[in-house]
């Protein structure tokens, strides 16, 4: 009788193991096939392609950019100036402070975001050089 039960046992065993892999297959395929829903286009590529230049049309309508061209230049330039005023003062307040570890991250973070607002300025110069 024992035989027959450790047998039965191990059936019973391997058929709820051979359930549950059958449904977390079932769980995978259905995530997948919605992951796969949302990277496909709803709608035709060109009507993408217009309805972003018409967002860039809109855009360039509100900037103004021909007619405040060096005024832009300018809020840009005067940016940049702060900016690397903002640096140099973030260093001397490292150089007049504890100058700890927890410090030193402090300031390496404050550099490192106005080094990045520094570059986008940049990029931003060179786009409206680039476009007029």
């Amino acid at each position: 009788m024992s035989m027959f039960f450790g047998y039965s046992g191990q059936c019973l065993g391997l058929t709820i193991i051979i359930i549950v892999g059958i449904y977390l297959l079932y769980k995978s395929v259905q995530l997948n096939s919605r992951i796969f829903e949302g990277l496909t286009l709803k709608e035709k590529p060109k009507s993408a392609v217009s309805d972003i230049e018409s967002k860039i049309k809109l855009v360039k309508r509100n900037l103004e950019i021909d007619e405040n061209r060096e005024d832009i230049e300018d809020v840009l330039t005067k940016l940049s100036e702060f900016l690397q005023y903002g640096q140099l003062h973030t260093l001397l307040q490292y150089a007049k402070g504890d100058m700890d570890n927890s410090e030193t991250t402090k300031t390496g973070r404050k550099i490192e975001a106005l080094e990045r607002m520094e570059t986008a300025l940049r990029k931003s110069l060179d786009f409206l050089d680039k476009i007029s």
